[in-house]
């Protein structure tokens, strides 16, 4: 699996649930740096990066004014990781590729 996304959702049924809207992750594959976009939150969250055994190698906490991140790769060896976006009650993951 490539990347994933779960939302948690308490409303009632009978409203109607708009579907969130998803970060963008790119390059990919990355050689010195990950951009992210992610639509403005009101809640608190992070941005995780994580190898293919689960460790977490890095972390940026997210702000309610900022929209555009940027990950330094540099200090990352080539190969895949995890890009995890949580906010709220939202979870992104998304795999990424980094190449020097």
């Amino acid at each position: 699996m490539d990347d994933f996304f779960i939302y948690d959702i308490e409303s009632p049924a009978a409203v109607a649930i708009q579907a969130p809207l998803k970060a963008e992750i790119y390059p990919n594959p990355a050689n010195e740096k990950l951009e992210i976009n992610i639509p403005q939150v009101n809640t608190a969250g992070n941005i995780g990066i994580y190898d293919l055994s689960g460790k977490q190698l890095g972390s940026v906490a997210l702000s309610s004014t900022a929209t555009h991140y940027e990950l330094d790769t540099r200090m990352l060896t080539p190969g895949h990781y995890f890009i995890v976006i949580q906010t709220g009650k939202t979870i992104q993951s998304q795999q990424v590729i980094i190449k020097h």
